[in-house]
C-alpha cells in the first residue's frame, strides 16, 4: 500500500469532528497503536487547542499488568499529558469469554472516568487492519447489517460519550513504521500470540494469507463496512417509521404486523430491543415467533425468551415486551394472620362463610407460601378438569410478568390454592361453613408496610 502521512491524518479526521477546544481521554494501554496516537495527538494539540489526557486500563489479567502501567504513566509525563490509571476486578463466570468481558468491563470504565472527568470524546486506537478482522469475526458469526458495518469513526453513545477512531484509514504496517521513525518505545502484551483467541488466529494464519492473493482486502472490507452501516441506518429509519404506525399502547399491533410482513415485522422487533439495550434472538426463533403470533388463536400467547428478565409476547391483539422484575426468593408460613408480606408484595387473608379454603382442614403447623417450582396442577371446579398454573394464571389475566413472583399456598408439598385465582376442590369451603379466602397485592415490602 501506498505511504499514508498519519499526521494528516490525525489533522483531517480533528477538523471533521472535534470542536475547538474539546477534552479528549486516550485509551492509553501501551500497545504500539496507543502509543503512537498519543504522540500524534500530543503533537495535534498547540494547532487544535485540545485538552488531552490518557486513560490506562489495568484489567489485572496479566502477570505484566503493574509494569504496563508505570510504563503509561512514565510515558504520559514524559509527553505532559494528564494520566489515569482505571484499575478493574473481574470475576470470570464459567463458560464466559474473558475477552468479552474484558472489553465490556473495559468501555465501562473509559465511559465513567471520561464521565467523571467532564471529557466529552474517548479516543480509540483501530485502524483499518482492526476494522479488517471485525468485518471477518463478524462475517463469521453470520451477523447482519448492523454487525458488519463494524467500527465507526465516530459513534456518539446514549450516554452523551462520543468514541472516535481517527487512526481507521491507517494500516498496522503504517503504525509500526511511525513509531520506529520517531524512535517510541512501546509494550507487548504476550496475549497477542495467542492464538486460541480467534481475533488473534485471523491476525496470524487468515489474513497474511489473504494479502497475498488480495493486497487491497482492507480497502475493500471497509467499503463493505461503510455499505453495511448505510443499510444498517435505512433499516433502522424504516423500523422507527413502522414503530409509529403500529404502536398500541405499551405494544405493537398485531395486525399492522401482519400487514408488514415477517421481514419488516422482525426488523421492528429487533430495533425496539435494541433500543432498550437488549440482546436480539437469533434470526430463526424470531421468525418462528412471529409465525406462531400471526397464526395463533384468540387463547393462545406465544412468547419468546429474550433474556433472563424480558420476553416478547403475542396477548390480546398486540405483541408485548414484558419486562419481569427480579424477584427476591421467597418462603413464608401463613397461621392465621391478616396479612404475610413478602419482599415483593403482601398476601391478605379474611374470614368468610362458605367459600375459599375451608378452615377445617387447615392444620396447626399452617399452609406455607412459596413460589412456583414448574409443574404445579390444579383442578379448581368439580366438572372440570386438572389444568396447569400456568392456563390458570393465563385464565385468570395475570400478566406474564407476574407469575413468576406469584404466591402459591401449599401444605405438605401439594398445592391447594392461588390467591385470588383458585382453591383446589378438596379444599374448598363448602356452604355454611367458616373459610379464608386469599388475595395477592404485589408491590415492594415498604410499599405494603406504608399503605
Amino acid at each position: 500500500m501506498p505511504s499514508i502521512d498519519l499526521s494528516e491524518v490525525i489533522r483531517r479526521s480533528a477538523r471533521r469532528r472535534l470542536a475547538c477546544r474539546s477534552g479528549v481521554a486516550l485509551a492509553l494501554s501501551g500497545g504500539v497503536d496507543s502509543v503512537v496516537l498519543l504522540h500524534l495527538l500530543s503533537g495535534l494539540r498547540a494547532e487544535s487547542a485540545i485538552d488531552l489526557r490518557a486513560f490506562h486500563v489495568n484489567h489485572g489479567l496479566s502477570t505484566n499488568a503493574v509494569a504496563w502501567e508505570r510504563f503509561c504513566s512514565d510515558l504520559c509525563a514524559k509527553l505532559s499529558v494528564g494520566y489515569t490509571a482505571l484499575r478493574l476486578d473481574l470475576e470470570m463466570p464459567a463458560g464466559a469469554s474473558p475477552e468479552a468481558l474484558a472489553r465490556e468491563a473495559r468501555y465501562a470504565a473509559l465511559d465513567g472516568a471520561a464521565a467523571e472527568s467532564g471529557i466529552p470524546v474517548v479516543a480509540l486506537a483501530h485502524h483499518a487492519d482492526d476494522q479488517a478482522e471485525t468485518v471477518l469475526l463478524q462475517l463469521l458469526r453470520g451477523a447482519a447489517a448492523k454487525g458488519l458495518a463494524a467500527m465507526p469513526e465516530w459513534r456518539s453513545t446514549d450516554s452523551g460519550r462520543c468514541y472516535w477512531r481517527p487512526l481507521l484509514p491507517a494500516t498496522r504496517e503504517a503504525i509500526v513504521a511511525y513509531a520506529r521513525r520517531h524512535r517510541l518505545h512501546w509494550i507487548e502484551d504476550e496475549s497477542n500470540a495467542d492464538i486460541s483467541i480467534r481475533r488473534n488466529f485471523l491476525r496470524a494464519r487468515i489474513l497474511p494469507a489473504l494479502a497475498s492473493g488480495f493486497p487491497g482486502y482492507r480497502k475493500s472490507f471497509a467499503r463493505a463496512a461503510a455499505h453495511a452501516a448505510n443499510a444498517a441506518d435505512l433499516l433502522d429509519e424504516l423500523a422507527d417509521r413502522d414503530a409509529a404506525l403500529a404502536a398500541d399502547g405499551d405494544g405493537m399491533s398485531l395486525a399492522a404486523l401482519r400487514e408488514f410482513g415477517a421481514l419488516r415485522s422482525g426488523n421492528l422487533l429487533r430495533r425496539m430491543l435494541a433500543r432498550r439495550g437488549l440482546g436480539v434472538p437469533p434470526n430463526e426463533r424470531l421468525a418462528e415467533f412471529l409465525r406462531q403470533a400471526f397464526s395463533a388463536a384468540i387463547d393462545r400467547h406465544p412468547a419468546l425468551k429474550v433474556d433472563g428478565r424480558h420476553t416478547l409476547r403475542a396477548e390480546g391483539g398486540r405483541i408485548l415486551l414484558d419486562s419481569a422484575p427480579a424477584f427476591e426468593p421467597f418462603l413464608a408460613v401463613w397461621r392465621g394472620e391478616s396479612s404475610i408480606v413478602l419482599p415483593h408484595g403482601a398476601l391478605t387473608f379474611s374470614r368468610t362463610l362458605g367459600s375459599g379454603i375451608r378452615a377445617a382442614l387447615i392444620p396447626p403447623s399452617g399452609l406455607t407460601i412459596r413460589p412456583r417450582e414448574g409443574g404445579e396442577r390444579l383442578q379448581i371446579a368439580p366438572r372440570r378438569p386438572v389444568r396447569t398454573l400456568k392456563n390458570l394464571l393465563q385464565e385468570a389475566s395475570i400478566p406474564a410478568w407476574a407469575r413468576s413472583g406469584w404466591p402459591l399456598l401449599a401444605q405438605a408439598g401439594t398445592l391447594i390454592a392461588i390467591p385470588g385465582v383458585g382453591v383446589g376442590v378438596d379444599w374448598q369451603c363448602p356452604p355454611q361453613e367458616v373459610g379464608w379466602e386469599s388475595a395477592w397485592h404485589p408491590g415492594t415490602a415498604r410499599e405494603t408496610a406504608d399503605a
